[in-house]
């Protein structure tokens, strides 16, 4: 295959993933940069650019600003970016709509009472939430916890701006059993060529040792500080983002191996009528059989 030329900074944004926060976007988009036309923003600690949400404040550093966060784009190629906090804002629908109204926008859901328990895990890890907090406690005393997992009442924000065409929902679920055909549907969603994933990143059991989520989101910052510092090649960037997304696979499965089944029923209890909303909402999609269905290993 010939070499991809540089065309330079891009001058717009092809797509944007939207969210939702704790459903897997930071191993998707990492497994998205595997695509050799794909520019993800050159952010040192994160992928997130965060510029289009009101929280933090990234907006007024104008369009320039933003752009000149992604690397020199290919021919063809489409750049992009993921910040979920984007998912639950206000403003974003409009402001992304004011500069890029042709845009695709990505999204990721999970079970919503297990994506709002990862969310209180993550508060609880990064000092924000007392470990002395329950997860009972905490939905019903912070309502970020339950805003974030109404996913109906998001996606709608974006859907009155953006057409149903323009808004691709991937699963959780699916991208922890099976990211190659999940993959596949992004890169076809996106227009994109077909690649051949690595065989490594395929469905497996895994079984016995789970590294956390945190201690691997933090293995793929550092890389992208080194990155910054020290100009790594793109194919051992993809092979690096191969084994960390096996790793990925193995945290994803204990990340709500602490929840009980009463805490899991009282996220429900609250929660329940939002899978409902949401397949009204998306008629055309099938919700994951297991939303609803957790119960704790004996």
């Amino acid at each position: 295959m010939s070499k991809l030329r540089t065309q330079g900074s891009p001058t717009r944004v092809d797509f944007i993933g939207i969210g939702a926060p704790k459903s897997g976007t930071t191993f998707f988009n990492d497994l998205l940069g595997l695509h050799p036309q794909v520019c993800l923003p050159d952010t040192a600690m994160n992928k997130e650019v965060n510029f289009f949400d009101e929280a933090h404040g990234n907006y007024r550093r104008g369009l320039d600003w933003y752009l000149r966060q992604f690397p020199a784009l290919v021919d063809g190629g489409l750049a992009g970016e993921f910040s979920p906090a984007y998912f639950g804002d206000r403003l974003a629908p409009g402001r992304i709509f004011a500069h890029f109204r042709d845009v695709k926008l990505l999204v990721i859901l999970r079970d919503p009472v297990l994506r709002a328990f990862s969310s209180y895990l993550h508060d609880i890890r990064s000092g924000r939430l007392s470990g002395r907090v329950t997860f009972k406690q905490a939905i019903v005393g912070d309502n970020k916890y339950i805003a974030d997992s109404q996913y109906a009442k998001q996606i709608e924000r974006f859907a009155v701006t953006f057409s149903a065409e323009q808004i691709c929902v991937l699963f959780f679920e699916q991208l922890v059993s099976n990211p190659r055909l999940v993959l596949e549907q992004a890169f076809g969603f996106l227009g994109l060529p077909a690649i051949a994933i690595p065989t490594e990143v395929s469905a497996r059991k895994n079984t016995g040792w789970q590294p956390s989520l945190h201690g691997v989101a933090t293995i793929f910052s550092f890389l992208r500080s080194m990155g910054k510092c020290v100009p790594i090649p793109p194919k051992l960037r993809r092979q690096a983002s191969v084994a960390l997304a096996r790793l990925y696979k193995r945290a994803s499965k204990g990340d709500t191996r602490y929840i009980s089944n009463a805490e899991y029923q009282a996220g429900m209890d609250i929660l329940s009528g939002e899978i409902c909303d949401l397949q009204r909402l998306l008629p055309n999609y099938i919700i994951p059989a297991q939303w609803g269905q957790y119960r704790a290993a004996e």
